[in-house]
């Protein structure tokens, strides 16, 4: 592992240094918004396992929050690459964030590209903790949610800090 690599997560930190340790199993992530930006950087570096393994089962869900109608944990490895294929995760800004007891929120946009257009993803996402363990119950897509228009001089959404078009568009 690149000690130097950025994390996708955005956190300024290393890779090796933010979530990489989550991912790997060596840590555990200690609020709903660590584990957001975990499960963000294991999509963004085809760590599907992980994601999968983030998943609450409907019966955590349903013991710790009431009546659940999410599918928590039904959705497979094969699943969640199927879904990844041709996306590339660019940036990941954390809107707000706040847990209470056992249960938490994190309201997020992930921007992607998929097939060389570009989207946004304005998600409220829930968390439960299940045994000091911070799990993935479900989220509600929000109105930044779509895709993009992104003019060639305009600075790229990866925060680069260089044009789009000498950037994510190239």
């Amino acid at each position: 592992m690149d000690n130097t690599i950025p994390c996708p997560c955005g956190s300024k930190l290393t890779f090796s240094l933010c979530c990489y340790p989550y991912i790997l199993g060596s840590a555990v992530p200690t609020s709903p918004e660590a584990l957001m930006r975990s499960r963000y950087s294991a999509y963004a570096t085809s760590h599907f396992e992980y994601i999968a393994n983030t998943y609450a089962s409907k019966e955590q869900s349903e013991h710790i929050i009431g009546k659940c109608e999410s599918n928590s944990g039904a959705v497979s490895v094969t699943d969640i690459k199927k879904s990844s294929l041709h996306t590339k995760w660019c940036k990941l800004e954390i809107v707000n964030s706040h847990e209470e007891d056992r249960r938490g929120e994190v309201e997020f946009v992930a921007y992607y590209q998929h097939n060389k257009q570009f989207y946004a993803m304005h998600e409220r996402s829930r968390f439960i903790k299940v045994q000091s363990k911070w799990l993935y119950v479900d989220g509600q897509m929000l109105s930044k949610t779509g895709s993009l228009k992104i003019g060639r001089n305009d600075n790229c959404l990866c925060g680069s800090g260089k044009k789009f078009k000498r950037c994510c568009q190239a």
